[in-house]
């Protein structure tokens, strides 16, 4: 997909950077309440 519409990618970089901050904070709180649930 990406080979395909490189311009499509290189358009929108805020969106991508957006979605890693999300998916790295929806990681970071899966994590802690992994640790919480294990420490309990």
């Amino acid at each position: 997909m990406a080979d395909k519409s490189p311009g499509k990618s290189r358009r929108k970089p805020t969106l991508s950077i957006k979605e890693r901050r999300a998916a790295k904070r929806a990681r970071v709180l899966e994590t802690a309440s992994v640790v919480r649930k294990r420490k309990g």
